[in-house]
């Protein structure tokens, strides 16, 4: 079960497979292609900071937090026009080439890409996008004599500290040799003093640290300047092409599925396997120069339709082990798969074999048998039930040099169904059997009448025929599930107007040609049988003589029996 789901899953692409490698051929070469055709580009990279915390000993979690919200606004900032309109002026350029500014996940660092052909260009644009950033910034706005005031406020700040802690340092020394209490007292008193200066100190020292550029968190610092690349980038060609290779070949199978589940149609024997749960006893080649297009013609034509027939009529004696069936039933799901051909040329496929065969036209609304052969239609099988006549072989009529024996149809009843429906049809068909080795019964298509699933119940065995690439799978399916529920001996299926490359008979099939004189001979004793319906058109000429399937090992095995 899992091989056969396998093997259904894959079909689609089995079967399209030229138009999948087509496809990953196509999308894989153009995107190589277009890859070298493009220019050479350069990267040029910057990073930049975020506030100073990076650089304190001991920096505060909520400053690391505000500063990485801080870049991330700058980040979303240096690609918004205002920025970009002021880059391109200050550098004179009409427009900007291709950049990206990317944020390090989890830090306040801002990485600054440019993409050019010209290095220098983007070395140029990667430098101004920071300087205009930095102008954004609060630290640019500021004047030089105002941080250089506060730069001296710290450093006064600062010594002041340093003095202040000494000082505490020195008083808490002599304090450990003094033993008179009121120096002990003033020593503790003056410690006091000095360390609320100290604190003092340092609080007024952190204010101003804060507002100064060093201590600020809203400022930017550029870590790395934008580098002059001297290489370029690499063009990806690899990469493009196996990407584009596998987009074409995932758009070609998604196609190959769509086509493949759309079609509703038995295209080939895997089909019917999978499809129907039946052996594929016979494929037979569409004839291709009765359409005028290219494929066997002539003799070759003839002689791969013959062992088409002849492998048809051995797969149904090994179907019943060797047996030939007294009474067999060929019909089709719907009008057009070719059945009234089939039976015809299977029915001269036995006559050949040596068998006496007798072929009837049970079809009663639309019968062909006898048109094909080119015989009267005035008495035949509804003759026979009607009761009229009750000599079969005052009925049966010989084609004109055959030894095929067939019944026709005859004149048509006002209501086939209720005529095949009464009793005297099984004697009739007992009667037949015990005259001949073998009765071939061509009927209406089971889809358009119950008559032919009548029959069925009357047969020994049945051929089922399809159309290739023409019936319909869901109503066939309905049709042989509907046989089975009526217990009908279902043998398997013909497969009709097999394109010539999906038989087995167009390699090596010249060795059943006969020879020049004598093919001419065959070919002024061969019938032209015209498929029912057309099926695909073609016309499927009867078996010639003389020619034997001898070298089929099956067909030896069934001689030696």
């Amino acid at each position: 079960m899992e091989e056969l789901n396998l093997r259904l899953l894959l079909r689609p692409l089995l079967k399209w497979w030229w138009l999948i490698a087509a496809c990953t051929l196509l999308a894989g070469v153009s995107s190589g292609l277009y890859t070298l055709r493009q220019p050479r580009t350069y990267l040029s990279r910057t990073t930049i900071m975020v506030g100073s915390s990076l650089l304190e000993p001991n920096p505060n979690s909520n400053d690391l937090y505000l500063a990485g919200q801080l870049a991330s606004a700058y980040a979303d900032i240096v690609q918004r026009s205002t920025v970009r309109d002021a880059t391109q002026a200050a550098l004179g350029l009409g427009w900007l080439p291709y950049y990206t500014a990317r944020l390090v996940p989890n830090t306040q660092l801002i990485e600054l890409s440019v993409v050019d052909t010209d290095p220098v260009r983007a070395q140029a644009v990667a430098a101004e996008l920071v300087n205009q950033l930095l102008q954004i910034g609060p630290g640019m706005q500021e004047g030089s004599e105002y941080q250089a005031f506060i730069a001296d406020q710290l450093d006064q700040m600062e010594k002041g500290i340093t003095e202040t802690t000494a000082e505490i340092e020195r008083v808490k020394t002599e304090l450990t040799g003094m033993f008179s209490a009121r120096q002990i007292q003033d020593a503790r008193s003056q410690i006091t003093a000095l360390e609320a200066k100290l604190a003092t100190l340092q609080a007024n020292f952190a204010n101003l640290l804060a507002n100064s550029r060093q201590g600020a968190i809203n400022t930017i610092h550029v870590l790395e300047p934008a580098n002059l690349p001297t290489t370029p980038m690499s063009r990806g060609l690899k990469t493009n092409v196996a990407v584009a290779a596998a987009l074409g070949f995932a758009l070609a199978a998604a196609a190959a599925y769509t086509m493949y589940y759309l079609d509703n149609t038995l295209q080939n024997e895997d089909d019917i396997q999978d499809h129907l749960a039946l052996p594929a006893l016979g494929l037979v080649p569409k004839n291709h120069a009765a359409e005028g297009r290219a494929g066997l013609e002539g003799d070759d034509e003839r002689a791969a339709l013959n062992d088409a027939f002849s492998a048809l009529r051995l797969n149904i004696q090994a179907a019943l082990g060797g047996d030939v069936p007294k009474t067999l039933l060929v019909g089709s799901p719907a009008v057009g798969d070719g059945k009234s051909s089939v039976a015809a040329n299977l029915a001269l496929a036995f006559v050949e074999a040596g068998y006496r065969a007798l072929l009837v036209d049970a079809d009663l609304r639309r019968p062909s048998l006898h048109r094909q052969f080119n015989l009267p239609n005035q008495r035949g099988l509804t003759t026979l039930l009607l009761g009229e006549e009750h000599n079969l072989e005052l009925l049966i009529q010989q084609p004109a040099q055959q030894r095929l024996s067939l019944l026709t149809s005859g004149p048509l009843p006002p209501n086939p169904t209720r005529l095949l429906s009464r009793k005297e049809l099984r004697g009739v068909l007992a009667e037949m059997a015990q005259k001949f080795d073998i009765v071939l019964l061509d009927t209406p298509p089971l889809t358009a009448t119950v008559d032919a699933s009548i029959l069925a119940t009357h047969v020994e065995a049945m051929l089922l025929v399809v159309a290739a690439g023409r019936t319909q799978r869901t109503p066939t399916q309905r049709v042989v599930k509907s046989l089975r529920h009526l217990q009908v001996n279902l043998l398997g299926v013909v497969l009709n107007a097999v394109p010539v490359s999906q038989t087995v008979y167009h390699a090596g099939y010249g060795y059943a040609v006969p020879r020049a004189a004598d093919a001419e001979g065959t070919r002024r004793g061969a019938l032209q049988i015209q498929a029912n319906g057309q099926a695909g058109a073609h016309t499927l000429p009867a078996l010639q003589e003389g020619i034997k399937p001898a070298s089929n090992p099956l067909y030896q095995a069934l001689r030696k029996r």
